[in-house]
């Protein structure tokens, strides 16, 4: 049997990136990059018919992340990706050589191999999720990244997903690390121009409103931590990068105070001073770049009307000196692309959803800084933040929007799946009695749409109004949630009926 490798293509010739230039990392949740292995711990990752997981899906998906990576250094992608929600292969046995793959594939497209199932001597079932997107960029000609992964034998969980990055700088070393109900942390060393720089790749324990679910967090956190706290032991002005989806508000604590311990404040002990960072010699004071955008443009993902922050990058006080890599003030910022990952309307993120061919990019959006060599100077701080935590969480204003032209959402009768996917998204105006044991549903086309507001009052009002017979007149919203198609009512002001 050949021994899996943990750095999938070492071997692979990086693209040179000289040490005066600056290069950007990014953190990326991908929202279930998939495989076709056909083994999956979800039934929503199996195959069609069973599931909704096929070669269509996996195409679009692959080049929406390819746009996104696009935005970054005017084509070429960012130098360091720091990926999330990659399927965990669980048939790891059987994946090819990176190198030997591409080489071999190199007349032979992602899209051939996800037509017709196998092209070039490879069969596409064998290629775990991360190889697939690997030959993707290649293809396009974003060249030049190694992977760093987890070893799938060394997990002891077994996760659904799993942490990944795609490097442009020599990959060092590898180690994963065992976390309680969440993906296993991935610390990285990768050596830009002869200074090495220490990667910390999260997902932590989801549910950041569930404040039942902080001590899992916590504990998440200490295992950072304690790998942190050996990094800095050996070497306190280390060079390191704690990011990813930590599933908590870089404010949790501020949010929830009610909550004694957070993994993110309490733990990690990220603050908000950045000056701080130019003469901390502590091993403790870790800046959070949250605080680098204005309040509100403080956020990564929707949920119930409010913007979260559960991407994050966060950095010791070695970025900030003298040696080694340095962090570029100010750079930290979201990949907002209206109209292709948020929407125009309220510029939330476009989630993904397999419906259809699959549509959408992720449920996050990415976030990325710049770095550089040191110029033998601190980092130059210009308007540093100097902010206490404070529980400010920016508010999406659904009540702003055009009412006019709002379709029926019978318009949605006679339209396949595929342009039912294209619809995702848009405004309808709902005007039907409600059905459904349990959920509240009305039957659209042929197909059986949720009713759903995250709103509890509406939720119950809804209830009522099904019991009584009354029809309900609203606008809606058409998405999907685990598979269900659904019309959303996300506002009071949505609702219409006296």
């Amino acid at each position: 049997m050949k021994h899996f490798l943990v750095l999938v293509n070492l071997l692979l010739s990086p693209i040179p990136v000289f040490a005066s230039q600056e290069f950007v990392v990014m953190v990326y949740n991908v929202e279930n990059l998939f495989d076709l292995d056909g083994v999956a711990i979800f039934s929503e990752y199996e195959e069609q018919p069973e599931g909704d997981y096929g070669p269509e899906q996996l195409l679009n998906k692959l080049k929406n992340i390819h746009r996104s990576l696009l935005a970054i250094n005017d084509g070429a992608g960012p130098e360091i990706v720091m990926l999330q929600e990659l399927e965990l292969d669980r048939t790891p046995f059987d994946g090819p050589d990176p190198k030997a793959f591409l080489e071999a594939t190199r007349d032979c497209s992602v899209e051939t191999l996800l037509t017709e199932g196998k092209g070039c001597g490879v069969s596409v079932s064998s290629l775990p999720s991360e190889l697939l997107l690997l030959k993707y960029l290649e293809d396009k000609g974003m060249k030049g990244y190694q992977i760093a992964q987890p070893d799938p034998f060394k997990s002891e969980t077994h996760p659904p997903h799993k942490n990944v990055v795609f490097s442009r700088f020599p990959i060092r070393y590898v180690r994963q690390r065992p976390m309680l109900d969440a993906r296993d942390l991935l610390v990285v060393g990768v050596d830009v121009d002869g200074h090495e720089l220490v990667l910390l790749n999260n997902h932590w324990k989801s549910g950041a409103s569930a404040t039942s679910l902080e001590p899992v967090r916590v504990q998440n956190a200490r295992v950072v931590r304690a790998e942190l706290d050996a990094i800095l032991y050996r070497n306190p002005q280390a060079d390191v990068i704690i990011a990813g989806d930590l599933n908590c508000y870089y404010n949790q604590s501020a949010v929830f105070p009610e909550v004694e311990e957070t993994g993110v404040n309490t733990v990690l002990k990220t603050h908000g001073f950045e000056e701080q960072m130019l003469c901390d010699r502590s091993p403790k004071g870790l800046y959070n770049l949250w605080y680098e955008r204005p309040l509100d443009e403080r956020g990564s993902e929707v949920w119930r009307g409010k913007w979260g922050t559960l991407m994050q990058m966060i950095l010791t006080p070695g970025l900030y000196d003298a040696e080694g890599i340095q962090y570029v003030d100010n750079s930290f910022d979201r990949l907002i692309l209206p109209g292709e990952n948020v929407e125009t309307r309220w510029g939330r993120p476009v989630s993904w959803s397999n419906f259809g061919r699959g549509a959408g990019f992720s449920d996050h959006l990415p976030v990325h800084a710049r770095f550089r060599i040191s110029g033998g100077t601190p980092v130059q701080l210009v308007d540093p933040s100097n902010e206490p935590m404070s529980d400010h969480q920016p508010v999406v204003d659904f009540r702003k929007m055009n009412k006019r032209a709002i379709p029926p959402v019978e318009f949605l009768n006679d339209l396949s799946e595929v342009e039912m996917a294209e619809n995702l998204g848009e405004l309808f105006i709902l005007n039907q009695e409600l059905s459904g044991e349990r959920g509240l549903e009305v039957m659209i086309g042929g197909k059986i749409l949720q009713v759903y507001s995250p709103i509890k009052e509406i939720r119950d009002l809804l209830f009522e109004m099904r019991k009584a017979g009354k029809p309900v007149r609203a606008i809606v919203e058409f998405d999907t949630y685990r598979g269900n198609l659904q019309l959303v009512i996300r506002d009071r002001t949505w609702l219409k009926n006296n």
